[in-house]
This record gives structure tokens, sequence and C-alpha cells, in this order.
């Protein structure tokens, strides 16, 4: 009805975005500032704060992941294979 009403016309477009995959740099090798979790180690937020200072807490690598992907229209995949917090 609106196209024939306001002479309306569409069409379909397929957005190109950036895309980035995080990935363990060497297998069964972790981060020097990695440990585990308290049990009081419960933040609202996992993962929290501006890119130039990002603080984790009991945060999944796909916490991360999502986390960063909510800046500037790039996604973020977790690709590490890693699953504990």
């Amino acid at each position: 009805m609106l196209k024939d009403r306001f002479n309306l016309k569409y069409h379909f477009e397929t957005p190109l975005m950036d895309v980035f995959r995080l990935t363990v740099a060497q297998k069964g090798v972790l981060g020097p500032k990695l440990r585990p979790p308290a049990p009081s180690d419960v933040p609202r937020s996992p993962v929290r704060g501006p890119l130039s200072d990002l603080i984790g807490q009991n945060a999944t690598m796909a916490d991360l992941a999502a986390y960063l992907s909510g800046f500037e229209d790039h996604l973020v995949f977790d690709e590490t294979g890693l699953s504990d917090r």
C-alpha cells in the first residue's frame, strides 16, 4: 500500500563491518596476571570500564568478547576455547 500510494522504493544492503577474533597466542599458556576467582569475586558486570582501562573480574572470554562488541560497530568473537572464569 505505501509503495503504491507514496511511490516508495526500497532495496536491501548487506553492511560491511570489521570483525575481530579473540584467540590464544600459545595453546596451554595463559597470561601472567590471570588468576582463579575468589568466591567473593561476583561483580554486577564482569567486564567494565573504558577501552583504555578495562577491568575484568570473574569474567569469561565470552563476557569480554560481548563487552568489546559494544564499541564502534565491531563484532568480537571468542575463539579461545577458554570457558572458565
